[in-house]
């Protein structure tokens, strides 16, 4: 019999044995699978271990720098962590005035601004302080871009291009000033004697809190229904004054609140200036790019309620001679933190009192059933918000009450 052309042998590092040599089936089937026979399967390639390309690069200039942030990823090209070797990952930093046709010529061009070990899944932020000749002139693309490398220096490639500008900046605001009113904050700062629209940044440094109150303090509503107030928001100024003050409301501030602002000149960039040449799947680009000056000092403001309503105003008078009775109606106040009315009343030229309850009635109505025939009566009417504040009273309005 020819050995090798029997159907009962095992293949082992190229010897043949015989299964008449195993003790019995059983043993020689516990054999193999201890041995590990059978049809080996496909070897798995070693990881390169090549980081994954940054995909959110975002680039902003203020001034003469510019502030780059990006995402460093977790996982290899091969999908295999990073975590196990977190300090052998480096972020190369390139810069470049032309545009590559793709992110391959970037990878291959880069000439690094800087490096840095960066750690997979923290948010890097690194800025670039530009040279004289990138801050002058007309403004004009300045691309970036990062490259990740392993300890070995090896990378995938170029992350996604963010563009920022090249170019001489809007001026710094100064001058800013900010102060509380009843119509929101007021914001004022010195003309440059351009029209270049203003970026004022608002930072909620203390939000309001429920105020306690006494029994006959008004109960504090000026936030009931209010959304959420983000932490930070921009107001912009299109076209500021030329000359002389320039300024402007913010009417979205709250009371009882404590801001921070800050204002920063910008110009806002045609969209043709973005370059088109790099692929949908090789670029993120901003919606819109701009050229931005630097961001002034900060200036922080109290917008504690210290302000009156308005003074009510239409008040008349209806005498029902029947009863005795003097109703009274006037136009409602329309301030959001409005708590009510109070009603004074002065008899025959007589000091003023105040008639209506202690809290503040609702309605802008009041009936005084109190008035006694024969008698001259003047009233008014004062506005409380919220915050206890008080209006001066209304322009009066007489009546007498006749028998």
């Amino acid at each position: 019999m020819k050995r090798g052309t029997e159907t009962g042998y095992c293949d082992w590092n190229g010897r043949y044995d015989w299964i008449a040599r195993c003790a019995g089936l059983a043993a020689c089937a516990s054999f193999l699978a201890l041995a590990g026979c059978g049809t080996p399967g496909a070897p798995l390639p070693p990881s390169l271990r090549l980081p994954d390309p940054v995909t959110n690069l975002a680039a902003t200039r203020a001034g003469d720098i510019v502030t780059l942030r990006w995402t460093n990823p977790t996982k290899t090209t091969d999908k295999q962590s990073i975590s196990a070797f977190q300090q052998e990952m480096e972020a190369d930093l390139c810069r470049s005035e032309s545009t590559p046709s793709t992110t391959a010529k970037a990878s291959a061009h880069c000439l690094p601004l800087l490096r840095q070990t960066v750690k997979p899944g923290t948010e890097s932020i690194l800025t670039d302080a530009l040279p004289a000749w990138l801050t002058a002139g007309p403004a004009r693309p300045l691309l970036y871009w990062v490259m990740l490398r392993n300890r070995k220096g090896h990378t995938a490639g170029s992350s996604n291009i963010a563009v920022a500008a090249a170019g001489a900046a809007p001026a710094a605001v100064v001058g800013l000033v900010a102060s509380a009113s009843a119509g929101g904050v007021i914001l004022r700062w010195q003309s440059d004697g351009t029209a270049t629209a203003i970026r004022l940044h608002r930072h909620v440094l203390r939000a309001a809190q429920p105020a306690s109150r006494g029994a006959n303090s008004p109960k504090p509503t000026s936030m009931v229904g209010l959304p959420p107030e983000p932490a930070d928001e921009d107001l912009v100024v299109d076209a500021p004054a030329r000359s002389g003050p320039a300024g402007a409301v913010d009417r979205q501030a709250r009371f009882d609140e404590e801001y921070s602002y800050t204002a920063q000149r910008f110009v806002a960039l045609p969209a043709q200036f973005t370059p088109t040449t790099l692929a949908a799947s090789d670029a993120k680009r901003d919606a819109t790019a701009e050229l931005a000056g630097p961001v002034s000092a900060a200036v922080t403001v109290d917008t504690t309620d210290i302000f009156a309503p308005s003074v009510p105003r239409g008040l008349g008078i209806v005498f029902t001679a029947a009863t005795h009775t003097m109703d009274l109606s006037w136009m409602p106040d329309t301030e959001p933190d409005l708590a009510g009315y109070l009603v004074d009343r002065s008899q025959d030229d007589g000091p003023w009192q105040q008639i209506s309850p202690a809290d503040p009635i609702s309605v802008p109505a009041y009936s005084d059933t109190t008035a006694q025939p024969g008698h001259r009566y003047r009233y008014a009417v004062r506005a409380v918000d919220t915050h206890g504040n008080r209006s001066q009273r209304s322009a009066p309005a007489e009546a007498l009450a006749t028998p």
